[in-house]
């Protein structure tokens, strides 16, 4: 029986198209539980010298009268500090991953595409270490922004409800924003971002080696994608310079987007 090889490549071809998420979360899973890690190590850190800062508040948590005039900046200063002092940390932390898996991407790209062009992508392509620096610097400010938010919120509820100084500590040690949830989250979206943002800087390289490179968005295609998404797939390929109909470059969109880029040598 002959064989159609014009439909064996398309089979072949959508194969590859329906597995890219897949091979994304397997190349990153490491960097990803170990950014989770740094990160909720961190996280931990910075609530153990929040509340050791708080704890001066709890003479005038406990009287009565007193507890009536507190305030978000009694406490707030002890949380920016906190936030201060482990700033370096979670910085460093991030950008080692961010960095390896931009290295990652790029360098699954250059095999998934097989051009015929070497290009140098590495650990110290200048355009990758300045990336991973801006983003991990950036990422540290709204994790910690966010933190601030929620830490204030509960205070603020708890001196409202007459809450003791000894339960509103409990409270904030089991606060959402320290938890290994949490800690998840933030990890597999910077590091699938960061995995997709090497892919694209490869194209580029390629690009500049003189490829004409096409990209294309590519969802998980359950019911849990979003229209905007399924709009975006459905685009099909374009080129490195256009954005899809959603007005993204590239995925993942957000922090719930499971999307994935997928990129080739333009026909």
């Amino acid at each position: 029986m002959a064989i159609d090889r014009a439909r064996a490549f398309a089979a072949l071809e959508r194969f590859w198209e329906l597995t890219a998420a897949d091979r994304r979360d397997r190349a990153t899973r490491r960097i990803a539980r170990a950014t989770a890690e740094d990160v909720q190590g961190v996280l931990k850190a910075q609530s153990v010298a929040f509340r050791k800062g708080l704890a001066g508040l709890k003479p005038k948590w406990q009287d009565e009268a007193a507890r009536a005039t507190l305030w978000p900046g009694d406490w707030i200063p002890y949380f920016d500090q906190a936030a201060h002092l482990t700033r370096p940390r979670m910085a460093a932390g991030l950008y080692d991953n961010i960095l390896s898996a931009l290295w990652v991407g790029g360098g699954n790209l250059v095999d998934d595409v097989g051009a015929p062009v070497t290009i140098a992508f590495n650990l110290e392509n200048p355009r990758a270490v300045a990336w991973a620096a801006s983003r991990a610097a950036a990422e540290v400010t709204k994790i910690n922004a966010a933190t601030k938010e929620a830490v204030n919120r509960a205070i603020v509820s708890a001196v409202a409800n007459g809450d003791s100084y000894t339960r509103t500590a409990k409270t904030l040690a089991t606060l959402f924003e320290f938890s290994p949830g949490r800690a998840k989250r933030i990890a597999v979206y910077e590091i699938g971002s960061a995995y997709e943002q090497g892919k694209k800087m490869a194209a580029r390289e390629l690009e500049a080696a003189g490829l004409r490179m096409e990209k294309k968005w590519q969802s998980v295609g359950d019911d849990r994608v979003r229209p905007a998404h399924r709009e975006n797939q459905a685009a099909g390929w374009i080129s490195i310079d256009e954005m899809f109909p959603s007005g993204d470059d590239i995925p993942p969109a957000d922090s719930g987007c499971r999307c994935v880029g997928l990129w080739r040598m333009a026909k």
